[in-house]
């Protein structure tokens, strides 16, 4: 899956405006804290499944957290809508 620019600054801003913690953040997805930190500073991308499992933790749409596009806010906070769901082909 190829991320846009700025997923990096969408994943963190996001976390921080929601109070998290790196930590707390890992604990949510199941993914590793430096794996987060990697991901944050664009040293490496998730996959599919690893944007989803952030995109739910965070309440955000996976789509504009992948790619910038729709709206930030999901549907259901619970459980954002999946990029096949949105019809966007990774």
């Amino acid at each position: 899956m190829l991320l846009t620019d700025g997923f990096q600054k969408r994943l963190r801003s996001t976390r921080k405006a929601l109070g998290l913690s790196m930590r707390d953040l890992a604990r949510r997805c199941n993914i590793s804290q430096p794996t987060i930190t990697m991901h944050e500073l664009g040293r490496s991308y998730p996959d599919l499944p690893g944007c989803e499992k952030y995109a739910t933790a965070l309440g955000v749409n996976v789509c504009w957290l992948a790619y910038g596009k729709g709206r930030k806010q999901s549907i259901a906070p619970s459980a954002p809508p999946t990029i096949s769901q949105q019809g966007v082909s990774p």
